[in-house]
């Protein structure tokens, strides 16, 4: 009998071992499954994260290039107003100076006809004797017109 009573419980603690072994396989099961599924939690979340930085990154450089296109065409358009003020200043220059040149030919004298005076007397013929201070051929104490200093 006490043979019977030993194998029941034998395999009533072999049934329990099985039991807790299944328990044990299962929790760790669980636990791997649990840990799989964080796991994947995680990585979505960094993918995510990632994939909103792309895309702030992205909107980011676009708005930086719409300002700088706006930038551009302002000056662009800045530039063609100098120039066509520019433009406007230098034909208003030539029509001021050609209106001051008619009005300074319009106000200007004009050179009376002078009345015929009796002829002029004609100017002494010049002497060709050399003055004491003239330089000329005709003078000996003229000074030397070629640089060596030294005369012939």
């Amino acid at each position: 009998m006490a043979t019977k009573k030993a194998a029941k419980k034998r395999t009533a603690k072999k049934a329990v071992t099985k039991a807790k072994a299944r328990k044990a396989v299962k929790k760790a099961k669980v636990k791997r499954a649990v840990k799989k599924a964080i796991k994947k939690a995680k990585v979505k979340k960094a993918v995510r994260r990632v994939k909103a930085k792309r895309a702030v990154k992205k909107t980011v450089t676009k708005a930086k290039k719409a300002v700088k296109k706006a930038k551009v065409k302002k000056a662009v358009k800045k530039a063609v107003a100098k120039a066509k003020v520019k433009k406007a200043v230098a034909k208003a220059k030539v029509k001021v100076a050609k209106a001051v040149q008619a009005v300074k030919a319009a106000v200007a004298p004009k050179p009376a006809a002078k009345p015929m005076a009796a002829p002029a007397v004609a100017p002494a013929a010049p002497s060709t004797a050399a003055a004491p201070g003239a330089k000329t051929a005709l003078n000996p104490a003229a000074a030397w017109p070629f640089p060596t200093g030294s005369r012939p």
